[in-house]
């Protein structure tokens, strides 16, 4: 169940959020390494400890990126640290904090306006609510993620990959509404998935 739900991870970017409270926050220290190298680097080096496993020294360099972009008031690069550290907490079975960053990586994308950003965090908490069984709560991000991808998909019809990760969220979907029992939504939102799926591999040949 872990490694399938982790799978599901793949596509979406890193987590993040908006709102401090300047009174109660108390800013992470910039580590010295921090000093030295540039915040692109920070942020790939996070990404490689991510997917080799090194999730202290990925939440590390996040950290160190994520108070590199407040101290600029880069909204959307506090957008990515955060991504970055929810996906850690995520994957170390913290859903609580992986929630909290993911729900503050929201903000800044739906103040952004960030239809992309939207999207993979909607998503990403669709997961991690699936994790918590909260199925309720994963079917109304889902169904959010869901909106945002079939609009984008209309405005770029052969994105394959946009098509394989609608798939995903289609299917997904189908699986809570067949755990509730509710058949015919569970086929229709399967059927939908499948076809979305065809489709992004026959692309994909193509290429």
């Amino acid at each position: 169940m872990r490694k399938t739900l982790t799978n599901l991870l793949i596509g979406a970017s890193l987590i993040g959020s908006l709102f401090f409270n300047s009174c109660n926050y108390e800013k992470p220290k910039q580590t010295e390494k921090a000093k030295f190298q540039s915040e692109d680097t920070l942020l790939k080096t996070a990404g490689n400890f991510y997917y080799k496993g090194e999730y202290n020294l990925a939440k590390e360099n996040y950290t160190d990126f994520l108070e590199i972009k407040k101290n600029k008031n880069d909204s959307l690069g506090i957008a990515k640290g955060f991504q970055g550290i929810g996906a850690v907490f995520d994957v170390q079975g913290n859903y609580d904090s992986a929630v909290y960053y993911n729900i503050n990586a929201l903000k800044i994308y739906e103040n952004l306006k960030d239809s992309l950003g939207i999207s993979k965090i909607s998503n990403n908490l669709g997961i991690i609510s699936l994790e918590q069984n909260k199925e309720d709560n994963a079917l109304e991000y889902f169904r959010k993620d869901s909106l945002i991808k079939s609009a984008l998909l209309k405005s770029t019809p052969e994105d394959s990959l946009l098509k394989s990760n609608f798939s995903t969220t289609l299917r997904n979907m189908g699986t809570i509404y067949k755990k509730q029992n509710k058949n015919n939504e569970a086929l229709k939102y399967y059927f939908s998935s499948l076809e979305l799926a065809q489709e992004s591999k026959n692309k994909f040949q193509e290429a």
